[in-house]
């Protein structure tokens, strides 16, 4: 922190986990302190951290943050908390997640928490973090899943049978200078909404099996930037059975092609998803996956199958540790940009042939990479193969399963669900965003997969997905302990129609409702006229810019949640006479202000990964 601007924090420490490694992602602490309070004065709390945190006193959800900043321009939360407290000791709990991948909404930081409770008058300080807070690696949370998308952070998947243990003394990190600043804008609204009853109750049918591999991870040259560059690269796999077998395979990400013995199978596309009905032979059959897209925003590939028969898989090469090898990247870069005038100056940028997508050089090899892809797929030489590690995979992919469940049979409105896997589908008649609230009667080891979405064409899901396929998974899982239990998402979406699928045991869904969550106007604007459609117009507009109104303007509230500047500025000139957000406009122009510290332009985007400068 910036030790020349006295803030409630001043006196707080930057801490963290001491084993954890900085080439970590996704990687979750919980870290414990106590508080003695005797009744006799108001408390208030300040916090941040890098990369979000959760606030929970007594066990009991306070907020989440930090607004969104700058690695060297960061914001802290201020709030009393009088109200949460009880006589005596009290037990603070932060929950902190540290991404370690740039997205649409935040850059890499240093891991981190700093906070401080104190004297509201006196201003006398009542507990800080330090080397005394305990913290432990918070497992619960489970670390090697997929990520939403490219724009977003990590799915949750959140396991309640785990207990809490290995605690330890936290330890004190430096941090690189920066400014540190209040946040501008209010806490975010609370307001709960129950979704009701299910609509629709199915009994469904899942794959046998399935993979999903980090793409984003494995063949990008910046796998941790925000970033356009391309990506290249082969998976292959080798199937065996002892009959004549039909495979019906999946697939969910970018994919050129795919061989089985050098046949090419040809794909059919639903959305975002790729599916092959074939037949193999008894014995041996070489499958191979060729990835060739300069749009390496797609951050997963994800493979799932069923067969009319057992099948084998393994790895192709003998030292495979898991089911697949894999070419490693054949695309590297020199530079990590997307900006034409590059974050050195316009100068530079002068000098640089511009090459589609935001001047990449990934177009100048396209046409040879696709060849090189095509013939190492078809080729049973696999010398420039290496096995997978089981750690080079996502524990789990529900989104893979959720978009491969196929329909058995609808079961009614109210139909309890039973030891069958069964989804559920839940409207609650208007778009929101939110926390997901979910209170269940379950037995120890029940999956529940919930699928957040916006719109359905009749019966039908409309999946959010862009660009060949990418996809973006709105969705979490909870793995149950036994009898009844409440699970409160860590992350805010978007969305009207939530689908829940209970997998492997039967499941009592006693409570489903979200918190939503949005900026809190000081006012509302008002309008009426004697047309009823332009009143319904207004009121719809209004809703629809506050839901994309949080500690900035952003595009939407489920897609991306990115503070895109060409958008506020049109949004800010309503919001400031809908809802009086002129506090929201300040904040927003400051952070677009600070970008030029990083792009010889106003980003498009900020604080983003996506270098892209306002000439794009």
């Amino acid at each position: 922190m910036n030790n020349h601007v006295i803030t409630p924090l001043s006196a707080a420490r930057w801490i963290w986990a001491p084993e954890e490694s900085a080439e970590e992602t996704n990687v979750t602490f919980e870290f414990e302190g106590r508080l003695h309070w005797l009744g006799d004065e108001r408390v208030g709390v300040a916090i941040t951290a890098d990369s979000r945190y959760r606030l929970l006193i007594n066990d009991k959800w306070i907020m989440d943050g930090p607004a969104r900043g700058y690695p060297d321009y960061g914001f802290y939360d201020e709030k009393e908390i009088t109200d949460h407290l009880r006589f005596g000791e009290n037990h603070i709990t932060l929950i902190v997640v540290h991404f370690g991948v740039d997205t649409f909404q935040y850059q890499r930081g240093e891991p981190g928490v700093q906070a401080a409770f104190y004297n509201l008058e006196s201003q006398a300080m009542r507990l800080v973090t330090d080397e005394k807070w305990k913290v432990r690696r918070a497992v619960e949370w489970m670390q090697r899943v997929p990520r939403i998308s490219c724009q977003q952070e990590f799915e949750e998947h959140f396991d309640a049978r785990i207990a809490k243990d290995g605690w330890r003394d936290a330890c004190v990190r430096e941090q690189a200078e920066r400014s540190l600043r209040r946040r501008e804008t209010g806490t975010l609204s609370c307001h709960a909404q129950d979704l009701g009853p299910a609509i629709q109750t199915e009994v469904i049918h899942g794959i046998h099996k399935g993979w999903s591999i980090p793409l984003r991870k494995h063949l990008p040259p910046f796998p941790r930037s925000g970033n356009l560059h391309g990506m290249a690269g082969v998976l292959a796999s080798q199937l065996n059975c002892a009959h004549k077998t039909q495979i019906r395979l999946c697939l969910l990400g970018s994919v050129a092609y795919v061989y089985l013995d050098g046949e090419r199978i040809e794909l059919q596309m639903e959305q975002d998803l790729r599916q092959a009905e074939f037949d193999i032979t008894a014995g041996p059959h070489l499958l191979s996956i060729g990835i060739c897209t300069e749009y390496d925003h797609s951050t997963e590939l994800a493979i799932g199958y069923e067969s009319t028969d057992p099948v084998d898989w393994r790895s192709p090469i003998l030292c495979g540790a898991t089911e697949w090898a894999s070419t490693g990247p054949l695309w590297s870069s020199a530079s990590d940009t997307n900006c034409f005038l590059d974050k050195r100056g316009p100068s530079v940028g002068k000098s640089r042939e511009f090459l589609p997508p935001f001047g990449g050089d990934f177009s100048r090899q396209k046409e040879s990479l696709y060849r090189q892809v095509s013939e190492l797929a078809q080729s049973p030489d696999l010398k420039r193969f290496s096995g997978l590690r089981t750690e080079d995979f996502s524990q789990a992919d529900m989104y893979l399963h959720l978009r491969t469940d196929r329909l058995v049979q609808a079961i009614g409105e109210e139909s309890p669900l039973s030891g069958s896997d069964v989804r559920q589908l839940f409207d609650l008649g208007e778009m929101t965003i939110g926390y997901i609230v979910m209170e269940v009667e379950a037995p120890a080891g029940t999956v529940i997969d919930g699928y957040l979405f916006e719109h359905r064409q009749g019966q039908t899901i409309q999946y959010m997905n862009q660009h060949d396929g990418i996809s973006y998974r709105n969705c979490f899982r909870y793995i149950a302990r036994g009898g009844r239990q409440t699970f409160l998402s860590r992350k805010r979406r978007g969305f009207r129609y939530a689908q829940l699928t209970v997998r492997h045991h039967s499941a009592q869904i006693l409570r489903l409702e979200v918190i939503e969550s949005t900026y809190s106007p000081q006012q509302t604007a008002s309008f009426t006229c004697s047309d009823d459609q332009l009143n319904r117009n207004y009121a719809v507009s209004q809703r629809t810019l506050l839901l994309c109104m949080e500690d900035s303007f952003t595009d939407c509230p489920t897609y991306e949640q990115t503070f895109w500047v060409g958008d506020a500025r049109n949004e800010a000139l309503f919001a400031q006479y809908a809802f009086g957000a002129f506090d929201l406009s300040r904040h927003s122009l400051r952070l677009a202000a600070h970008s030029l510290s990083q792009l010889p332009l106003v980003a498009s985007q900020c604080p983003s990964g996506w270098d892209a400068g306002q000439t794009h």
